[in-house]
């Protein structure tokens, strides 16, 4: 049995939260970019059909502060293609 430490274990962590922000922001140009280009089909509704998650915004309302916090993702198969394409390329060259 092979022992990883613990440096190595959160630098593999670090690659893979990397790896799926870059591929979302990679995904995300990709979709942008096919949209205006694809003929409206099934060849550009399957690829750039978007779901999202998200958590409705929170405010925190100091007297001198106002700060609002949220989250969202949109999903697409695009995304997925970026995901992939980044990941490996971080497996290539890393």
């Amino acid at each position: 049995m092979v022992k990883t430490s613990e440096s190595s274990r959160k630098r593999r962590v670090w690659q893979l939260v990397w790896t799926i922000v870059l591929g979302f922001i990679l995904g995300g140009l990709v979709t942008a970019l096919a949209v205006p280009f694809l003929p409206d089909s099934t060849a550009r509704t399957f690829p750039t059909t978007t779901t999202g998650i998200s958590l409705s915004p929170s405010t925190i309302d100091l007297i001198g502060v106002t700060a609002t916090f949220g989250l969202g993702l949109k999903f697409n198969a695009l995304t997925l293609v970026g995901i992939g394409v980044v990941g490996f390329v971080m497996r290539r060259w890393l």
